[in-house]
């Protein structure tokens, strides 16, 4: 199983170099967030279908406009039967001046299931850990998710190369997760690591890669997963 995620800046500005990529177009899954899309915009990938989306606007009381945000998972064609779409969950934040946003897209894909998610930088954390715990309890209650077989990816918006540990972090590993990748790596052209990979899986049947990207400040991050 191949799946390419990134934080793409922009769909609509960069959707000429992901279509044209081999790297994006090998693979079986692509997710990418901050998509900064509106609902009725179709953005094609040849020889492959769209699972699942979330917009930079999604109802009619938010004010129209190209907000950082957004998800959209594509699935390669003659792997669809393979992909089934479970659920999509929006949280807003908001201040007197801003709104924070959390965008999560779950599916299964074989025998994995798959967490992608784009959180702002300023969105609680106390409020993100429980949403990203109560979407694992989903999985686990409504779909009887078995352990060992959930990836979590997505911008966490927090770097796990700073000295003081994020509290999101200890979270994941008490329920029994842990990054595939080394906490050295830089997934930001500004030396950070906020593009966060999460498994359950054996590491061993693992295999995380950084794929720079000219377009994005943010580069992919291309995961191979041997499928049983």
């Amino acid at each position: 199983i191949k799946l390419c995620y990134q934080n793409v800046q922009s769909l609509q500005a960069h959707h000429g170099d992901i279509s044209t990529d081999p790297t994006f177009l090998q693979s079986d899954i692509i997710c990418l967030v901050e998509t900064w899309t509106f609902p009725e915009e179709c953005y094609i990938l040849q020889d492959f279908r769209l699972l699942s989306r979330l917009d930079c606007y999604n109802n009619e009381s938010e004010e129209r406009c190209r907000n950082k945000r957004g998800i959209k998972v594509y699935i390669k064609h003659c792997a669809l039967p393979h992909a089934e779409y479970l659920f999509g969950i929006e949280k807003m934040h908001k201040n007197q001046q801003h709104t924070y946003v959390l965008q999560i897209i779950a599916f299964r894909f074989k025998q994995y299931f798959c967490i992608v998610l784009y959180r702002s930088p300023l969105f609680p954390e106390a409020l993100f850990r429980n949403t990203l715990l109560g979407a694992l309890s989903k999985l686990q209650n409504e779909h009887e998710v078995e352990l060992g077989k959930v990836i979590i990816i997505g911008d966490f918006n927090i770097c796990r190369k700073t000295l003081i540990r994020s509290n999101i972090e200890d979270i994941m590993e008490e329920n029994g997760f842990q990054s595939l990748l080394e906490k050295t790596l830089s997934t930001t052209k500004y030396g950070t690591q906020i593009d966060w990979a999460f498994s359950n899986v054996n590491l061993e049947n693992s295999v995380v890669k950084i794929y720079k990207t000219i377009y994005s400040h943010h580069d992919a991050l291309l995961l191979a997963m041997n499928a049983q």
